[in-house]
Order: C-alpha cells, then sequence, then structure tokens
C-alpha cells in the first residue's frame, strides 16, 4: 500500500513538472513574440514619422537633428567637413596659379577658416577639452587644432598687416606652408564612416591590410637590387677606353657610384634602361664589354619581372583579399547581430503570410496585444508554399540572411510534426536559427539536445517495461 502511494506521489510529481515545463515553454513564447512585435511596432512608427516629416524639408531637418544624439551630428558633420576639405584643396591649388589681389580670394579664405574653426569648437563641445586633446583621438585631434590654427595665423596676418603678408607670400616657406595646409586632406579618413564612402573605405581598408607585405616587398627588391648594383658598379662603373683611346663615359656614367648604379638598376627593372638620348645602354655595352654582361642584365631582369614582381603581387593580392573577407564577415556578423532588423523583418514576413492565408483575420489591433490569438494561428502547407514564392517574401527571406537554397524547405522546416501546417510563431520565433552559414555550435547544440532525449527515453522505456511486467502478473 506504501509503495502504491508512493507510485503515485512520483507520478503527480513528474506531470506537475511536464506542466510546468510546458507552461515555462509557453511564456517563453509569449514573451519573444511580445518583444519581437514592439520593437517591429516602435520601428514602424519611426518610419511613418519620418515619411511624414519629409513632406517638409525643413521640418523633415528639425526632426532628424532632434532625434539625432550629439555623436551622429558629429557624423554628418564630419561628411561635410570632408567635402569642405575637399574644396579647400581645390580653392589651394587653382589659388597658387590665378590668385592675385581680387579681395574674393581673402573672402573664400575667410570661409573656409571660419568653417574650420566653427567644427573645432562644435568637437570641443561634443567631447569636452581634456576628451578633444588627451583622449584617444588626441593626435589627429592635436594636429588638426595646429593645422586650423596656423590657418587662422595666416588669415590674421593678412587682414591686418598685407605688407608682411605679401612679403611672407614671396618667401620659399610660404609654397611650404600652403603644401602642409593641403595636409587637411588626411581627414578625410574620418568621413569614410559613412555609407556614401563605403566602397572607397573598403579599398584603403585592403590597402592598409597589405602595407606590411609591401613593405617587406620593397626590402626584398631593394636587396637584390643592391647586390646587382654593386656588381654594375665594379664593372661597368669604371672608366675605360676604345681602341682607339677614347674615353667611354657614355656607359660609366651611368654606374659610376653606388647611389647612380642603383638608380640605373631601378629604371631597367622598369623598362627605362636607356641613356639620356633614349638609346638602350645594353646595346653599347655589348660591343664594348662582351655578350656575358648582357646575359647578366638579361637574366637579372627576367628574375625582377617574373619572379619577384609575380611573388610580390600574389601575396599583395591574397593580404588584399583576406581583409575583404575579414570585413565582409565582420559587416555580416554585425548585421546578424542587429534585432531590430531581424524583428522589422520577421514581423512582415508573419503579417504578409496572414495575407496569403484565406482562414485567418489578421487582428484589429496590433500584433504586440494580440499574442494569444497570433499563437493559435496555423496556416496549411499549400498557403505557406505560395507566400514562400512570392517575391516580396523573398526578398525578406533574403535581407535577413535566409539561404536561397532553403526557401522551398522552409515549409517542412516548420511542420516538424507533419501535421499539415505551419504555426506563425514557429515561424516567428524559428527564423532567427536558419539565419547565416552552418555553425559546429548547432551541431553540438543537437548533439545535446539528443543525449537528453535519451535518458528521457530511457527512463521512460523503464516505466514502460515496470508497467508491462506489473500486467503480466
Amino acid at each position: 500500500m506504501a509503495e502504491k502511494q508512493q507510485a503515485t506521489t512520483n507520478d503527480a510529481i513528474k506531470e506537475r513538472g511536464r506542466l510546468n515545463f510546458v507552461e515555462s515553454m509557453s511564456k517563453h513564447r509569449r514573451e519573444t513574440l511580445r518583444r519581437i512585435f514592439e520593437v517591429a511596432e516602435e520601428i514602424e512608427q519611426d518610419e511613418i514619422h519620418i515619411a511624414s516629416a519629409k513632406e517638409s524639408y525643413m521640418s523633415y531637418l528639425v526632426d532628424s537633428a532632434k532625434s539625432m544624439s550629439r555623436y551622429e551630428v558629429e557624423a554628418h558633420i564630419d561628411i561635410f567637413i570632408g567635402v569642405v576639405i575637399m574644396a579647400n584643396a581645390i580653392f589651394i591649388g587653382v589659388g597658387m596659379d590665378y590668385k592675385d589681389d581680387n579681395p574674393a580670394w581673402l573672402a573664400i579664405d575667410v570661409l573656409f577658416s571660419l568653417i574650420f574653426i566653427s567644427e573645432l569648437i562644435f568637437k570641443i563641445w561634443v567631447h569636452g577639452f581634456l576628451q578633444q586633446f588627451f583622449g584617444s583621438s588626441a593626435l589627429s585631434n592635436c594636429f588638426d587644432a595646429v593645422l586650423i590654427m596656423l590657418d587662422l595665423a595666416q588669415l590674421i596676418i593678412e587682414l591686418t598687416s598685407p605688407r608682411i603678408a605679401e612679403e611672407l607670400d614671396s618667401a620659399p616657406s610660404a609654397s611650404l606652408f600652403r603644401v602642409v595646409r593641403l595636409l587637411r586632406l588626411t581627414r578625410l579618413v574620418r568621413a569614410l564612416k559613412a555609407d556614401v564612402f563605403r566602397s572607397l573605405a573598403e579599398m584603403i581598408h585592403g590597402i592598409a591590410a597589405g602595407m606590411t607585405t609591401l613593405i617587406w616587398s620593397f626590402v626584398l627588391f631593394f636587396l637584390f637590387l643592391y647586390v646587382v648594383s654593386l656588381v654594375l658598379r665594379e664593372s661597368l662603373g669604371r672608366g675605360r677606353s676604345d681602341s682607339e683611346g677614347r674615353s667611354i663615359l657614355s656607359i660609366h656614367e651611368m654606374f659610376d657610384s653606388v647611389p647612380r648604379s642603383i638608380f640605373t638598376t631601378f629604371r631597367c627593372s622598369f623598362g627605362d634602361c636607356t641613356f639620356r638620348d633614349g638609346s638602350p645602354i645594353f646595346e653599347s655595352v655589348l660591343p664594348q664589354h662582351g655578350v656575358g654582361w648582357v646575359v647578366f642584365y638579361s637574366m637579372a631582369i627576367f628574375i625582377v619581372s617574373i619572379v619577384l614582381f609575380n611573388v610580390i603581387s600574389a601575396m599583395f593580392v591574397e593580404r588584399t583579399m583576406a581583409a575583404a573577407t575579414a570585413l565582409t564577415m565582420e559587416k555580416k556578423r554585425a548585421r546578424l547581430q542587429d534585432e531590430k532588423h531581424l524583428f522589422s523583418k520577421v514581423t512582415l514576413l508573419i503579417k504578409h503570410i496572414m495575407e496569403f492565408a484565406p482562414n485567418i483575420e489578421a487582428p484589429e489591433t496590433k500584433l504586440s496585444t494580440s499574442i494569444s490569438e497570433v499563437m493559435k494561428m496555423e496556416v496549411p502547407l499549400s498557403v505557406m508554399d505560395e507566400a514562400i514564392n512570392d517575391p516580396y517574401v523573398k526578398s525578406i527571406l533574403n535581407e535577413l540572411d535566409i539561404n536561397p537554397q532553403d526557401h522551398r524547405r522552409l515549409t517542412d522546416i516548420f511542420d516538424p510534426d507533419n501535421g499539415g501546417t505551419v504555426e506563425l510563431a514557429d515561424v516567428a520565433i524559428g527564423i532567427r536559427r536558419m539565419r547565416g552559414d552552418p555553425r559546429r555550435s548547432d551541431i553540438v547544440c543537437v548533439d545535446l539536445m539528443v543525449r537528453s532525449m535519451q535518458t528521457v527515453l530511457h527512463e521512460t522505456l523503464t516505466l514502460v517495461k515496470e508497467i508491462r511486467n506489473a500486467l503480466h502478473d
């Protein structure tokens, strides 16, 4: 009797545990759906607000500025300053050739200086003086400030002391100062974070990733060039006389010192192996020094052109492509971690599937307040297939990084019990796990779940055997 009561108690505990598990899973699904729909509705409201504000351009600008943080405003200002820097560089170049006493030139100089000073004041207001000049970007910020102050000093001199400005302008250092002002172009790197400069930023990123390879390639090329140059300096760089006693200076002067020999060999490596008058150097070497040095030159050029240059190009391209692949993977990883993008597209997908289902009426209220109704919605497989074949749904799936080869299998994937219907709640929650490329963690997760199920099935099998033995007894 006591054993039966203990068994009944154990069964009740297990049943209560099962019910708690089911209730916990249902609550988790409900909370997940509510969060998905709430975030998507917030994004939709923001888009509607922006679309309505765009009807009035000024109100759109005001609303956009109000909704942006200081750092977002700073990002937009960096783009504007990038354009101004490019315009200033063009202005400096034109001014070097055509600048005269016309006051318009001075007015344009004043305009550029005011823009750059305003930018510096804004940056100090956003970050604070200490963070601006002693923070993580202190070096570049101080460099910007020095350029702005030098430009302002020159402008003040032009406005207050035109005679001194004229004397400075005619000095040799004036042209150097104008060239230094062109260093503002380096600040364009900050503007590359904007989407409009995405391709340019990727190219610069690839070049930067291959700089190490380029540096070591230069070292390798220079070592080979140096050895060949020393040989040619020792052999062809010594003065000789022809059969009539005249000095052969035309060949000798091309290799008469180590630096000159290096420069001549460098020119020959790139196909410019000629005298000053344009005649080939080694056409003159052949009759005067013999065929041996021509063969040596030919072998050296072959090694440079076929071996060194090809190896350098291949390694640089490999490093650049590796950097581009890493950058693409980083962007994809960031996109996969963007929950706002995920929730917005999943909500659009659910709404569009509802439009294809004749047996489902879309809730009159927001989806976030109709969670119970959504969890009960089931769509036939035929309707699901029809929705997936729709071009708009395909575009949503592509934006969610769902493999196109899996589009046709979505119906089977979201119908694990082969019941002939698909629950919309399963689609909304399960679509996240299908995003991106297959990972090892997916296999490990399935393996652990199977191991857990084995334990449960073993316990179930034991209970079934006990029941069968009890019935036979």
